[in-house]
């Protein structure tokens, strides 16, 4: 009875090609994130090695102000993408051209005003982030250098963009993972030549280089029919580049502050070192993060597509609760284990250090509410999806509010050492993070009930069995001191976690449906592990599998 089934799911998926692409896309953008954390985890130890505390927060801190300098590019990738792949539907070339001609002009327009404003504010920038009177000219070079690529990168980087409106996610991907891991051989190559903090710079810079020829090329390669000249410049298109590229502009503005705001305030009470500081101990749950939130990029067509359905609704809201669950399911194993192995995990990774105990407190606060933030992402899918991303400035503004209400009260009561800091953002993010969510789901006619039992709780139970591996393995083995041995106490405690989360939630919160996806899977991968039921299934798959492919 299994392979009639069996038959017609395949059936199903062939006559839907957009599942196969975003099942491609999806696992191209984690592969890509997964490599690209990898590798920025192996840096800082050896930068440091190099360059002192206070010079690697001043490179941290040019990031959260370019940060506010590229926002712009948020809401004109969001353009690109959407009408790119309209036009490109539409058969029309011509269309990208003009899109991207107009484009391309005014972002360097406003990248030079920007650029100019940003000279002019070197100097009260130097004094707000507490730089040292010695490293003032260091610090000019960096941060306007860095601002220069940046923004280079904002308007050459459209090409990038197109190729994500043609559905060439894979591609762009390519070219991101050559381009992120020849910078991390430079650098090192850079800091071994003498060239200190400078040499992050320089290797930002060539690596940009190289991605905007690669973009470019595969471009015109994808469409040989594009051109780019002063008479594709068309007014028209400044509509869309204003009107729904500046109200996801205005939010991705308001998210870019608050989500680097914690480096900011340290910056400001505790100096450059303070940014340094909280850049180091967020670099692990941030990245984590971002891996599982790259899902996002690749549910935001799917939900586009189904809101232009009629009976796409019911859809919709099985999509955004399973990319809900999928993605806390993951993020809360990963979270879970950085914030029961914070300490051993920075040791093991930066080497002793004085400060090393209030950077795992950092870290390990600040691990809950990295995950409640990206879990706001199928939020935003969905009010972008139906044309009304000014929903998503309620939550950049509940934030902010929550921000500076338990700030306030923070600094009145205990001051603002750098732990304080850490809490009282985190508390802030966390609130508003599951109010939003609860908002979107009664717009959605999800109960709140539904959205905690499957999406949020299940996504917070490998916290309570992190504790619980942490406080038996220190109790069966003494931590170590030293890296080497810290990593062989780590690698059974973490394997150990993950393995009784995975349980856990198999046993807890799994469904049948899951259960019986599981099962096939083992039976495709690991069939001495499946059941004889679960082999027929795959069996019938596979059979199904070579009766379609021969008819289509």
């Amino acid at each position: 009875m299994a392979a009639p089934d069996a038959v017609a799911g395949l059936e199903a998926r062939a006559a839907d090609p957009e599942a196969g692409r975003l099942r491609r896309n999806a696992s191209s953008n984690l592969a890509a994130k997964v490599l690209y954390m990898a590798s920025r985890l192996c840096l800082p130890p050896i930068v440091l090695g190099y360059v002192t505390l206070t010079e690697y927060g001043i490179w941290s801190a040019c990031f959260v102000i370019i940060g506010y300098l590229g926002v712009g590019g948020i809401g004109v990738a969001n353009v690109y993408v959407r009408f790119v792949a309209r036009f490109h539907a539409e058969g029309s070339v011509e269309s990208i051209s003009r899109l991207l001609t107009t484009g391309l002009a005014t972002s360097l327009v406003l990248s030079t005003f920007a650029l100019g404003g940003l000279w002019l504010a070197l100097p009260h920038i130097i004094a707000a982030f507490g730089i040292p009177p010695g490293l003032g000219d260091t610090a000019a070079e960096l941060i306007f250098g860095a601002a220069c690529i940046f923004m280079l990168d904002l308007s050459l980087g459209s090409f990038a963009y197109v190729l994500h409106g043609l559905q060439r996610i894979t591609q762009q991907n390519a070219i991101w993972v050559a381009t992120f891991l020849l910078e991390a051989v430079l650098i090192l190559l850079f800091l071994h030549a003498g060239a200190g903090i400078r040499s992050l710079l320089w290797a930002f810079g060539i690596r940009y280089i190289v991605a905007t020829a690669l973009h470019v090329v595969a471009c015109f390669r994808a469409l040989p029919q594009l051109r780019l000249s002063p008479r594709m410049f068309d007014r028209a298109m400044l509509g869309p580049l204003f009107n729904y590229g500046g109200v996801v502009q205005i939010s991705g503005l308001l998210s870019t502050a608050l989500y680097s705001i914690d480096k900011v305030i340290a910056g400001v009470f505790l100096g450059v070192a303070g940014t340094g500081l909280f850049d180091v101990a967020s670099k692990l749950p941030m990245m984590t993060s971002q891996v599982f939130a790259s899902t996002n990029a690749v549910t935001l067509p799917a939900m586009s597509r189904l809101s232009a359905l009629s009976d796409g609704a019911a859809e919709i809201r099985r999509l955004y609760l399973q990319a809900g669950r999928y993605m806390n399911l993951l993020t809360g194993i990963a979270m879970g284990a950085l914030t029961a192995f914070a300490q051993p995990l920075l040791t093991a990774w930066l080497g002793p250090r004085d400060d090393i105990a209030t950077l795992a407190a950092i870290m390990a606060v600040g691990g809950i509410a990295h995950q409640l933030h990206i879990l706001t992402g199928p939020a935003s899918n969905y009010h972008r999806a139906q044309g009304t991303p000014s929903r998503e400035l309620g939550y950049a503004g509940f934030k902010a509010l929550l921000l500076a209400i338990t700030g306030a009260g923070v600094y009145a009561w205990l001051g603002l050492a750098p732990v304080t800091i850490a809490a009282f953002v985190a508390v802030s993010v966390a609130i508003s993070a599951v109010s939003y969510t609860l908002a979107t789901n009664r717009l959605l006619g999800i109960t709140a009930g539904d959205w905690l039992r499957t999406v949020l709780l299940p996504g917070l139970l490998p916290y309570a069995v992190g504790a619980g591996v942490a406080a038996v393995a220190s109790s069966l083995a003494p931590m170590a001191t030293t890296r080497l041995d810290l990593l062989l106490w780590l690698a059974p405690a973490g394997l150990a976690h993950a393995a009784l989360s995975v349980l856990l939630l198999w046993a807890l919160c799994a469904t049948d449906t899951e259960r019986q996806r599981v099962r096939r899977l083992l039976a495709r991968r690991l069939p001495w592990l499946a059941t004889e039921r679960a082999r027929v299934v795959v069996a019938a798959e596979s059979a199904a599998t070579a009766t379609l492919g021969a008819e289509y």
